[in-house]
């Protein structure tokens, strides 16, 4: 689908209009669609060159475990936390 193959699909993508937007395109794509603040950072993380957007998302993408940890299983939140996620 699309003209990719599904095994080299990267591992973050967004369809937006039926195009697919990956790395840094695709995060913007999906900043889009969330409320305020992360629409208005969507917007404004249109003026970064994708060339860079892209070298700053694998940069987070490669650093994120690190950042932040990891987890065996996904986390569920508790109730008062819902509203926190997506």
């Amino acid at each position: 689908a699309h003209g990719s193959c599904a095994f080299m699909a990267p591992s973050f993508m967004v369809l937006e209009r039926g195009m697919p937007r990956i790395k840094w395109a695709g995060m913007l794509a999906a900043g889009r669609t969330l409320p305020q603040p992360w629409r208005f950072l969507a917007r404004l993380g249109r003026v970064v060159p994708n060339a860079l957007g892209d070298r700053l998302y694998d940069l987070v993408q490669r650093k994120r475990i690190g950042w932040f940890g990891s987890r065996a299983t996904c986390l569920m939140p508790e109730e008062g936390q819902k509203g926190r996620f997506l």
